[in-house]
């Protein structure tokens, strides 16, 4: 039995034809853009408007790029069996969240206010009859 030309799942290459020519087109397209801008501003009436938007354009180019790399960087990476809705447990921009505090805790001194203040919610829902809504 001859065998298949084709790769498992896993070997083939993440990236796409068509969004490697729609990334470029949109780069080239960004940098031409800030080309035009430059030129304008070089313009008799060019202005400080125009040397901002030369500037602009080719990050918008850098950002088309990274969004190929990025997005087929993640594509792989989940085709290769890595988790990728799975966060990281801890990060270092944030700090860590404090443990929840257990019911056998809620009887502190700092919580006696808030478990009398639910209790009291809790009677007044019994006893409260619900309420016709007018829809009007």
């Amino acid at each position: 039995m001859p065998e298949s030309d084709e790769k498992p799942e896993h070997e083939r290459s993440a990236h796409s034809p068509a969004m490697l020519l729609l990334s470029l087109l949109a780069s080239t397209a960004c940098l031409l853009l800030g080309w035009w801008q430059w030129n304008r501003f070089h313009e008799s009436g060019g202005s400080f408007q125009n040397l901002g938007y030369a500037l602009q354009w080719p990050l918008f180019a850098v950002f088309f790029v990274y969004g190929y790399l990025r997005f087929f960087g993640l594509l792989r990476e989940s085709q290769s069996g890595r988790d990728m809705s799975a966060a990281p447990h801890e990060s270092a921009a944030m700090p860590p969240l404090p443990e929840p505090a257990r019911s056998d805790q809620l009887d502190g001194a700092q919580y006696r206010g808030r478990v009398a203040y639910n209790a009291m919610l809790a009677e007044l829902a019994e006893q409260a009859k619900p309420v016709e809504r007018n829809s009007r």
